[in-house]
């Protein structure tokens, strides 16, 4: 989150990479992309080259700015794995567009939709992964769901013992 400074969110996931973890996950969006270009420096400086980043920004912005930064962030050297909710999660077409605009990294969404949402999504052709949380049924259906369109699936807001559980137990659940 912003309540981190640079430095502290660096250290954490310095000490993150030292326990053996290799794929981080970090927050963007801020109002200036000089922020987020100084954010993803620090994490990738304490991490290494060879980690693997990922960046949510929390529906913070419409599909022409994220198109934008995600092309900013490229250019800086920086190519994320996945962009998490890139814009508003109901927004099909918008983030259909930032899939199209940028093949270089995949859009996760779904986390937030209900399973009708989340088979709106997959029809319009709106993200690569589909996260999934919730209760045990629909998390079920929503990974079945997945599986119909060929797509992995991450897990969002998930207790992690139970989140690895699932994850490690179905097929596509490779976050």
């Amino acid at each position: 989150g912003y309540h981190l400074t640079h430095d502290e969110v660096a250290e954490l996931m310095g000490e993150a990479r030292a326990q053996g973890f290799k794929r981080f996950k970090v927050k963007v969006g801020h109002p200036e992309l000089a922020w987020d270009l100084t954010r993803l420096e620090a994490v990738q400086g304490a991490v290494g080259k060879d980690a693997v980043l990922m960046v949510d920004s929390n529906e913070a912005w419409s599909p022409k700015e994220a198109i934008r930064r995600l092309h900013a962030y490229k250019d800086a050297g920086f190519t994320p794995y996945w962009v998490e909710d890139p814009c508003l999660r109901d927004d099909f077409t918008g983030l259909r567009e930032i899939r199209d605009a940028c093949p270089f990294t995949l859009v996760n969404s779904g986390e937030y939709l209900d399973l009708h949402g989340k088979r709106q999504l997959l029809e319009a052709r709106g993200a690569d992964i589909l996260n999934i949380h919730g209760r045990i049924g629909d998390a079920q259906r929503a990974i079945w769901l997945a599986g119909d369109h060929g797509l992995q699936i991450s897990l969002g807001n998930t207790a992690f013992n139970f989140g690895a559980a699932i994850a490690a137990a179905v097929p596509g659940g490779a976050w």
